[in-house]
């Protein structure tokens, strides 16, 4: 069995920390993230981008928090623990909309009339998901764009990070040379993609045992989680 390589909590924190830091340079209270990738980056919740609104809150001081549809609530305490506080909605549409859920909690966390950080003005989301802007319903904050800082945060990688890059190399290696070998003319290249796909998390649930977690809704696999491809063009990163 080979070692277990994952992302630590001490690595998610050490992240967040270096997002409070700057909100507190801006003189910002909280940030407000809706991107799926930005979220995990800050949490380790993966989840796939649909048209049920999910948020992440991290204020300067005080516990992270989440906006969560009811079907995520157990996923996200068992995959986050770093997030602490949830909010979570029925389900979309309903007679209530998930952003006012939003407001509701970040009026419980004494936030809604505070300058605060967001990576967009409301959920972006998919699926034919329609809704308010979220400076339309904080009218008395002031949002500011953090969307390009977070994303250049993430071109840094931490020496855990690192290292765990290059585990993954040889698995991507793997995955090449199986394209270089299958591909000839006429070969679909969608029923290229999805075998070479299955063949290789096979390999890999054989070299990394249990803990590897394989291909879901298109996302990118990772040791002990995934990645989803973010609805807003935003390249994967770990």
């Amino acid at each position: 069995m080979p070692q277990l390589l994952h992302i630590t909590e001490d690595e998610f924190a050490a992240r967040r920390d270096r997002v409070r830091a700057e909100l507190a340079r801006r003189g910002l209270a909280a940030l407000v993230l809706f991107g799926a990738l930005r979220n995990f980056y800050l949490t380790g919740f993966a989840h796939s981008s649909t048209e049920r609104p999910i948020a992440l809150i991290i204020p300067v001081e005080g516990e992270v928090a989440a906006l969560v549809p009811l079907l995520e609530e157990e996923h996200v305490q068992q995959r986050a623990p770093a997030i602490k506080r949830l909010q979570v909605y029925p389900e979309y549409p309903d007679l209530k909309h998930p952003m006012v859920w939003l407001v509701d909690l970040l009026t419980a966390m004494a936030l809604a009339d505070k300058p605060l950080g967001i990576d967009s003005d409301g959920y972006g989301g998919a699926y034919g998901y329609r809704g308010p802007s979220l400076s339309s319903l904080l009218p008395q904050g002031r949002l500011e764009n953090l969307r390009e800082w977070l994303d250049e945060l993430r071109h840094f990688k931490s020496p855990a990070e690192i290292e765990l890059i290059r585990a993954c190399v040889p698995l991507g290696n793997l995955v090449v040379r199986m394209i270089q070998e299958r591909v000839r003319p006429g070969v679909n290249e969608i029923a290229l993609s999805l075998q070479c796909m299955a063949d290789a998390s096979v390999e890999a649930m054989r070299q990394l045992g249990p803990e590897f977690r394989g291909y879901d809704n298109g996302s990118i696999p990772v040791r002990g989680g995934f990645v989803g491809w973010p609805q807003d063009g935003s390249a994967p990163s770990y």
